[in-house]
């Protein structure tokens, strides 16, 4: 018995019965397909937990990610403001020191007060006569200007006067160099190898000292970068002469 073609063809005995044989391959059959479509079924998805376990993952992994930029960032932000800083820093130093090293021996006079000294200190405030930056091709009076530097509610401020011989009225020229400062010191060597807390020292008469001292150290305390020594030697310092002795 032939069956139609869009039926599956199975062999049929004489009395149309089907054989026990091919009755059990077609069950076994359908039971594998079964099997195969059930598997197919369940690998192409997730489970709730696994997508929960997946998402939990996730947002450690960027919460961990996120500090390590936000760490980075905070560690660059820092850098750079102390860079700012040193910066800062250094650039008050060496000012105050290239206005030491060029210190001459020019006393001033201010108006009815009378002549200044060459240079006058204690230890919070120091004046002085200094050559400009016009003064390297120049030697004139007119290349020469009258520096302080002074410590002003925690900032190291550097004044300049416009002339050297000046009325009682004429206002000095303030520039704030750096901020943050906790204390500026100021110490004297004349020529004898003594330090003094001013100048000129009170001794004077006594000591075999100049004009200008042999040498000025300063001492800055900033808040952020603690403290800075510095002596400087001035180059136009020169001893007093003294008679020779009579043999």
């Amino acid at each position: 018995m032939r069956s139609s073609p869009s039926e599956p063809l199975i062999e049929t005995s004489v009395d149309g019965r089907v054989p026990v044989g091919a009755a059990h391959g077609r069950d076994v059959d359908l039971a594998r397909t079964a099997q195969t479509v059930r598997v197919i079924h369940f690998g192409h998805g997730f489970s709730l937990i696994e997508l929960l376990v997946a998402v939990a993952v996730f947002a450690l992994a960027s919460a961990l990610a996120w500090a390590g930029l936000s760490a980075v960032t905070e560690t660059r932000q820092r850098l750079a403001l102390e860079q700012q800083q040193f910066a800062s820093v250094q650039r008050s130093v060496d000012f105050l020191a290239r206005d030491l090293a060029t210190a001459v021996d020019r006393p001033v006079r201010a108006g009815r007060t009378g002549s200044r000294e060459s240079l006058v200190g204690d230890r919070r405030r120091i004046a002085f006569t200094r050559m400009s930056v016009a003064s390297e091709l120049q030697t004139s009076a007119s290349a020469l200007e009258r520096v302080v530097w002074f410590l002003d509610n925690k900032a190291l401020v550097r004044g300049r006067y416009a002339v050297l011989d000046r009325p009682d009225d004429l206002s000095l020229s303030q520039r704030r160099m750096d901020e943050g400062v906790r204390d500026f010191i100021v110490r004297y060597l004349d020529h004898s190898g003594g330090w003094h807390e001013h100048w000129p020292p009170a001794d004077q008469e006594k000591t075999d000292s100049a004009d200008l001292p042999r040498a000025v150290e300063f001492r800055i305390q900033f808040e952020s970068m603690g403290e800075i020594r510095r002596v400087i030697e001035l180059a136009s310092a020169k001893p007093r002469s003294k008679p020779d002795n009579v043999l």
